[in-house]
């Protein structure tokens, strides 16, 4: 996510252009406030409000499969929506949730058995992109998604 010129990448710029022989200690400790505020001012942290919508999986094409989301519901559509798999939704935390699986109308059967949940964690967000982590039956997975509506 970029943010504009680090705070961190300012204060060097600023320590060792203009007063190269100040107190080290003093330097190490500007960078690491700087970097520490860095960090905390591009956090992702309203998840909830970028989270509604139409979203499709980076490594599938919309027609192969897309979601659709309320902040209580998922929808998986595939074969370009013909069939769908069912999620309820319950938010734990601003940016982590519990999808436990409902149901299909797929004559193809879900990984997941009913009642079955995930526990997602949104890494990053923005209103077209996002990054989440999943964890089901132990198994850990990583992906991107693009926002399409």
């Amino acid at each position: 996510m970029f943010c504009g010129k680090s705070p961190a990448l300012r204060v060097a710029e600023k320590h060792y252009g203009q007063h190269k022989n100040n107190n080290m200690m003093k330097f190490v400790s500007e960078f690491i406030f700087a970097t520490l505020l860095l960090l905390t001012s591009c956090t992702t942290t309203d998840c909830k409000s970028k989270f509604i919508g139409k979203w499709k999986y980076e490594q599938f094409s919309a027609k192969d499969m897309y979601v659709v989301r309320t902040l209580e519901k998922q929808f998986e559509y595939v074969e370009n929506g013909k069939y769908y798999y069912e999620f309820d939704i319950n938010w734990l935390s601003e940016c982590k949730y519990e999808l436990t699986y409902v149901g299909t109308n797929s004559p193809n059967p879900a990984l997941a058995k009913v009642g079955e949940s995930f526990a997602v964690e949104i890494i990053e967000i923005s209103r077209t992109t996002m990054k989440y982590k999943t964890i089901f039956r132990e198994l850990t997975d990583i992906g991107e998604m693009q926002k399409i509506e």
